[in-house]
């Protein structure tokens, strides 16, 4: 008797240990099963989270685009666009870089959480305009009196010329023409003036004489001056407020005109071409400003950048800054000729003035150039 309790205790025993490993296995089964369909929640809701990010910051990048397209222009990192999209409620950024001469457009994209953020860059690429380093360049022929400066900080030449460059104007006045010291760097020397022809002047150059307006304008443009400034609807006309885009003057449509300023005047008489208002704010960043017609250039505004006439220049003086810090920032180039008036405007050349500049319309970013980390 005493031997089959002892055998009936074992078998319970060993029930009991059975039930206890089974309902261990069990546990750790339902345990593993649960874990595993957690972390594939959690794998898939951050694959979500990114693919959201990710979205967020191409939309940044294709923003950036349109926004350099019209302004030619890209914030820094500290000052950054910004927004968000409605749909899954993420975030988008974006902001520009120069990395030696290229420009690279950045965008950072953040899941509706904050708790995932993807940066996609690419390279802009556009069809840039390569102006000559030469402060004046005029087919038609220069004609230089009053007090001014023309200093070309990039280069040894200030005035090309495919007609004569009169350099001893009636006038009178004492003006003046520099290019950089051989040796010493940040120095200038006087190179022409009223009373010497220096070598920085080239006149009755057949490159300029000989060519058409529209080779002319090929030549500088890329291409002619309507189908750069893309179609004739995109000219501002003095003489016509319904392109003035909304505005109420001539002078506040240029001023919200953007980087690429397309200018004409269709007034038949009593006009000199296109006059802008001396007191315009074009502020300090390049400009493109075309215009279609003569320039009547009295006292213009400072301009950083450059100016393409496919007409003369008429009187460009007045106040002119210095000659450290002179009123025109640049190059002015004319299919006509240039008459400097009284003079009073200076003028400097530097290629950081012009590079860059070019038909921001075409940009996009280049292709294969996009990374994503």
């Amino acid at each position: 008797m005493i031997i089959s309790h002892r055998i009936q205790n074992q078998k319970g025993i060993a029930t009991l240990v059975t039930v206890i490993v089974l309902l261990m296995a069990t546990t750790i089964t339902a345990f593993t099963i649960s874990s595993s369909i957690i972390n594939e929640k959690q794998v898939v809701a951050d694959e979500q989270r990114a693919i959201a990010a990710f979205e967020a910051a191409q939309s940044g990048l294709s923003l950036g685009v349109s926004a350099f397209r019209e302004t030619m222009e890209l914030p820094s990192y500290s000052e950054r666009t910004s927004g968000s999209l409605d749909t899954t409620g993420s975030t988008w950024a974006y902001w520009g870089e120069f990395e030696g001469d290229v420009l690279k457009l950045y965008a950072q994209g953040d899941s509706g959480d904050g708790s995932v953020s993807r940066i996609v860059s690419a390279v802009i690429s556009y069809q840039k305009l390569n102006p000559p380093k030469v402060p004046i360049v005029a087919a038609g022929g220069t004609t230089l009196s009053g007090n001014f400066t023309i200093k070309n900080n990039s280069g040894n030449f200030t005035i090309w010329s495919g007609d004569s460059v009169d350099i001893g104007s009636s006038g009178g006045g004492t003006w003046s023409s520099y290019v950089p010291h051989p040796s010493e760097l940040g120095t200038y020397i006087e190179s022409s003036n009223k009373n010497v022809r220096g070598s920085d002047l080239i006149e009755n150059d057949p490159a300029l004489s000989t060519l058409d307006k529209t080779e002319f304008e090929e030549a500088f443009l890329g291409s002619e001056i309507v189908t750069f400034c893309g179609g004739e609807e995109n000219f501002i006309d003095e003489n016509d407020d319904s392109t003035f885009n909304g505005f109420e003057t001539f002078k506040e449509a240029i001023e919200n005109a953007g980087s690429v300023i397309c200018l004409k005047n269709t007034k038949e008489t009593g006009t000199t071409g296109v006059s802008i208002p001396s007191s315009t704010d074009l502020g300090v960043d390049q400009k493109v400003i075309v215009i279609d017609d003569d320039w009547s250039a009295g006292n213009p505004p400072a301009i950083t950048g450059l100016v393409f006439v496919s007409g003369n220049v008429d009187k460009f003086n007045g106040n002119g800054g210095s000659f450290d810090s002179p009123k025109f920032k640049g190059s002015l180039i004319s299919y006509g000729a240039v008459d400097m008036g009284n003079g009073g405007i200076n003028i400097e050349f530097d290629s950081n003035y012009t590079n860059g500049l070019g038909d921001g319309a075409s940009a996009s970013t280049l292709v294969g150039s996009w990374r994503d980390w």
